[in-house]
């Protein structure tokens, strides 16, 4: 049997940007089994840490927050920064150019390429938020209410 914490020690073993899901869908198993629980007794649903349902959390996020949490930032922002440095200075070498001019160049790549990774990385959250869903058995929305 296999307890939470080390589930979720297991995956901070695992490189940064494939932390995040699989963080999310521990959560989301875990929800599963605490909706479970709640549906048997209903009397243990105000200590329940977490909501009872397996949709949550998204990993979907039409602000773009889970984009933006944990070592994910970090990597796309030396990512950027050094691609487009590689760049300007490739062609820096191959032809003269001023520092002004070459300073002009990376700062729009850097932001072109840090756009593209994150379309890359929505498309990918968005793959597999649509994959997982087909195995939601508790949405939140039908989530169990306290009763006061």
């Amino acid at each position: 049997m296999v307890t939470l914490d080390q589930a979720i020690d297991t995956v901070l073993e695992l490189p940064p940007e494939q932390q995040e899901m699989l963080l999310d869908i521990i959560y989301r198993r875990a929800g599963r089994i605490r909706r479970w629980f709640a549906e048997m007794d209903s009397s243990v649903i105000p200590y329940l840490p977490f909501e009872a349902g397996d949709d949550r959390p998204r990993m979907s996020l039409s602000h773009g927050y889970l984009e933006l949490r944990g070592g994910d930032i970090i990597i796309r922002m030396i990512n950027s920064a050094t691609i487009a440095l590689f760049i300007v200075a490739s062609i820096n070498i191959a032809y003269a150019m001023p520092i002004l001019i070459s300073l002009c160049c990376t700062i729009p790549l850097a932001v072109m390429i840090w756009y593209a990774q994150r379309t890359y990385i929505r498309s990918r959250l968005k793959d597999i938020e649509s994959y997982i869903s087909q195995s939601v058995r508790f949405p939140h929305d039908e989530m169990i209410e306290i009763e006061s």
